[in-house]
C-alpha cells in the first residue's frame, strides 16, 4: 500500500466528490463535517465510498498532521489481513451514520427510560413489543416443532385461533394449526387443507411452505430456516428500539418497516427497510446500543440473527462484510438527503422533494401524511394538498395511496 501524508486542517476528499480509494489511517486524527457540524472520529478509515462507486456524502479532513494508507478497493481481497480492515470499515461507517443520526434528529439514542415509554405510547397506542405472551408463545411453539413434539407445539397454537386474536397473528396460528396436524395424522392431510381459502393466506410464508410441503414440491431453504426460527409479526410491532442492547439482527423476508428516531415531542422518520435487506447489524459491531427505532409498517416476516452468527460470517465472510459497510452507507445517503430537503425553504417544494425520495416506499408500504409531515417540517394541511396535486391519495386514516 502507498502511504499518503496530509497536514493539519487539509481535506482528505469532499462531500459530493468520487472517492477512488479507501484510506486506513496510519496515525493522527481525522475529522467529519456532515452539514453544519464538524466531529472528531475514533474511527481508522474513511472513503468506503469507493467501494460502492458513490459520490461521498460528507467531507473528511486531518485533524492533526497524519499519514494515511491508501487501499485500492479493487484489490481488497488480496491485501493482507482484510478481514480485519473489513471490521474497521464497518466500525468507522458505523460511527458516521451515528453521528449524521444525531445531526439529522438532534437527539442522541434514549435509553428506555420511562419518557421514551410514555413517548412511545402516545405515538403508536395498541402497538406490540417482541416481548409480549402472543411472540414468546409463538417462539416456544416453534421450539417445541423443532424437537419434534407436536402435541405441546399445537397446545400453544390452538390458544390464539380466537376472534381475540389480532388478525394477522390469527392466521399465522390457524396456518400452522393446519400444518402441526398434518404432522400428527397426516392421513387427514386432505380434510385440513381444504379448511383454507387461498387469497386470505397466500400472502403468509407459513403458507407457502405448507403449500409445498402438502403438494410435495422441492422446499426453499429460507423458508425452512423461517419455519424454525422466523418471527410473523403484525403492523405496529416494535421489533427495536434506539439506546436498547443490540443482541441481535433480522432479515426481513418480506414486509416493510421503518426506522426511525424518537424526540420528546414526536418522531423522524429516517428510512424504509424493505424485503431482502438486513438491518440491526451496525450496532452489533460498533456501539453495542440500538442506534433507532424500528417499527413494523405491514405484516412482516423476518428472521432474527444472532450476534454469534453475524461476527462469525462478517469475519469468515469477506461478501458479507461488505454488505454491512454497504448498508451502512446507503442509510448515511439516505439520512444526508433528507437533511438536505429540509434545508429547502420553500415548503411546498420541500414536500414535493420528499415525497418523491420515498415514492417506490409509498407504493408499497403506509407512508402516512404524518410521516412526510414530520420529515419536512410541515403542516399536514400542506401535506396533504401537495400530494393530492401530484395525483395521490389519502385515505380517511391519514395513508398516503398512488
Amino acid at each position: 500500500m502507498i502511504l499518503e501524508s496530509f497536514k493539519s486542517g487539509q481535506k482528505i476528499y469532499l462531500s459530493d466528490s468520487i472517492v477512488k480509494n479507501i484510506y486506513l489511517i496510519v496515525d493522527g486524527k481525522i475529522g467529519v463535517k456532515f452539514f453544519r457540524n464538524e466531529y472528531e472520529l475514533k474511527s481508522k478509515t474513511c472513503g468506503e465510498w469507493a467501494i460502492e462507486s458513490l459520490e461521498a456524502k460528507e467531507t473528511i479532513y486531518a485533524v492533526d498532521d497524519i499519514t494515511t494508507a491508501i487501499v485500492d478497493p479493487q484489490n481488497l481481497r488480496k491485501i493482507e489481513k482484510s478481514n480485519e480492515l473489513l471490521q474497521m470499515m464497518i466500525s468507522s461507517t458505523s460511527e458516521r451514520l451515528k453521528l449524521i443520526d444525531y445531526e439529522y434528529t438532534g437527539a442522541l439514542p434514549l435509553e428506555r427510560s420511562v419518557s421514551y415509554s410514555k413517548i412511545i405510547k402516545r405515538l403508536y397506542p395498541g402497538s406490540y413489543e417482541l416481548t409480549d405472551t402472543v411472540f414468546q408463545d409463538y417462539s416456544l411453539m416453534k421450539f417445541y416443532y423443532n424437537q419434534g413434539d407436536y402435541k405441546s407445539a399445537l397446545s400453544i397454537c390452538l390458544k390464539y385461533l380466537s376472534s381475540s386474536t389480532e388478525e394477522e397473528l390469527r392466521k399465522e396460528f390457524f396456518i400452522w394449526n393446519i400444518y402441526l396436524n398434518m404432522l400428527l395424522n397426516y392421513s387427514s392431510a386432505d380434510a385440513h387443507f381444504r379448511k383454507i381459502f387461498e387469497k386470505e393466506y397466500h400472502n403468509l410464508l407459513s403458507y407457502r411452505f405448507l403449500l409445498n410441503f402438502y403438494s410435495g414440491g422441492k422446499q426453499n431453504d429460507l423458508l425452512n430456516i423461517f419455519m424454525k426460527s422466523g418471527l410473523h409479526l403484525p403492523k405496529n410491532t416494535f421489533v427495536v428500539h434506539e439506546g436498547d442492547f443490540a443482541d441481535k439482527a433480522y432479515l426481513v423476508l418480506n414486509g416493510f418497516l421503518k426506522v426511525i428516531k424518537v424526540t420528546e415531542d414526536s418522531e423522524v422518520l429516517l428510512t424504509i427497510i424493505k424485503p431482502g435487506e438486513l438491518f440491526g447489524e451496525g450496532a452489533l459491531f460498533e456501539s453495542k446500543r440500538r442506534l433507532a427505532t424500528v417499527i413494523t409498517i405491514s405484516p412482516v416476516d423476518l428472521i432474527p440473527l444472532s450476534e454469534d452468527f453475524l461476527i462469525k460470517n462478517a469475519s469468515g465472510s469477506f461478501d458479507f462484510g461488505l454488505k454491512v459497510i454497504s448498508a451502512n452507507l446507503k442509510r448515511i445517503l439516505t439520512v444526508k438527503n433528507l437533511i438536505e430537503f429540509n434545508s429547502i425553504f420553500d415548503e411546498r417544494e420541500r414536500i414535493i422533494k420528499i415525497i418523491k425520495y420515498l415514492d417506490k416506499a409509498v407504493e408499497k408500504a403506509e407512508i402516512t401524511v404524518k410521516d412526510i409531515s414530520e420529515i419536512s417540517k410541515s403542516t399536514k394541511e400542506a401535506v396533504i394538498e401537495v400530494t393530492k396535486s401530484l395525483g395521490y391519495k389519502v385515505t380517511p386514516m391519514g395513508v398516503i395511496k398512488p
